[in-house]
């Protein structure tokens, strides 16, 4: 019964997703095209169709002057990229940026479990905790903003929007709410970092295996983050509603595909977490001390999802304890 229950849930956790997803783009590309680009998510096979129709949409309506001003510099043919990724990285020392809105007092356990490991792990980091009452006193966005945001019910692009600007304004470690950290956080020797994954889903733009928005960080004034910030800024000043849940993963992709900068800062990430998901696969599994100790070992950043049932004498409830 719980199964047969369970399944129901998520299959209707599902049809609201699509429902709120469809209602979002169909004022993009008409009904038919917003219930296909909707349900392709969960369609692995189709959903090229909608990663190339909302590059295509942003390719056309967002610019930054970030993307203006390296579009066509010698960024690549008098070896600046390999001195800046040599000459600036990221410091042992940096600020750590966690955003739970809500506030540190109604985090769930989850979350609670992983902000303590980042502050167990924390090394020789500041780690600064925002929410919806204090991310104003480091990070201005506009008003009308983060009004437009709540009308469309994705709060959530606050977030998006305070992690980057946060990384460009000063630099450091954004690391979403929901990442477990079993290792001691370190600086990196590049001036751009995000997670790269072994393995990608053709549901997920460009494989979705070439960074995570969930964990980036960077050197203060960084043009890439910059850029996100502004691709960020522009969209929600052009348009009312959401091209996609995704559209944080899709402006990096614009960039990535438009900008020969931008695409090599991503190609030269390091392969150092490839499997940042596998806690979070084998959660439910019976505790297998070594194999915990092998994922938790070779992997620094674990990311989880507040809304996990923790069952008893699995791996994850072995790790949260």
């Amino acid at each position: 019964m719980f199964k047969v229950s369970s399944i129901k849930d998520k299959i209707y956790a599902k049809l609201i997703n699509i429902e709120k997803e469809y209602k979002q783009k169909k004022y993009f590309f008409g009904r038919f095209r917003a219930l296909l680009y909707s349900v392709s998510f969960y369609l692995g096979a189709i959903a090229f169709l909608k990663h190339k129709a909302i590059l295509c949409f942003l390719n056309k309506n967002i610019i930054t002057i970030q993307d203006r001003k390296y579009k066509n510099s010698e960024f690549l043919t008098n070896n600046s990229v390999s001195s800046t990724l040599c000459g600036e990285r990221i410091s042992d020392d940096c600020k750590i940026w966690i955003m739970w809105w809500q506030g540190a007092d109604h985090m769930p356990p989850i979350v609670q479990s992983c902000y303590n490991s980042v502050l167990q792990h924390k090394g020789n980091h500041e780690v600064i905790l925002l929410d919806q009452y204090n991310y104003s006193n480091y990070i201005e966005i506009p008003d009308e903003i983060i009004n437009k945001i709540k009308r469309i019910e994705r709060i959530a692009y606050v977030s998006d929007l305070v992690r980057f600007g946060l990384l460009s304004k000063y630099g450091g470690i954004w690391l979403d709410s929901t990442i477990f950290i079993s290792n001691e956080i370190k600086g990196f020797e590049v001036s751009l970092y995000s997670i790269r994954h072994a393995n990608g889903m053709p549901r997920f733009v460009l494989n979705g295996d070439k960074w995570s928005s969930y964990m980036f960080a960077s050197t203060k004034d960084h043009p890439f983050t910059t850029a996100v910030f502004e691709s960020l800024l522009e969209y929600f000043n052009k348009f009312d509603y959401l091209v996609d849940y995704l559209l944080t993963d899709y402006l990096i992709a614009n960039m990535y595909l438009s900008n020969r900068m931008f695409k090599y800062y991503i190609d030269v990430l390091p392969l150092d977490n490839p499997n940042s998901l596998q806690l979070l696969l084998e959660r439910d599994m019976p505790l297998n001390e070594l194999r915990l100790k092998e994922i938790l070992k070779t992997n620094t950043y674990h990311k989880l999802d507040w809304r996990l049932n923790i069952k008893p004498n699995s791996m994850l409830s072995y790790v949260l304890k």
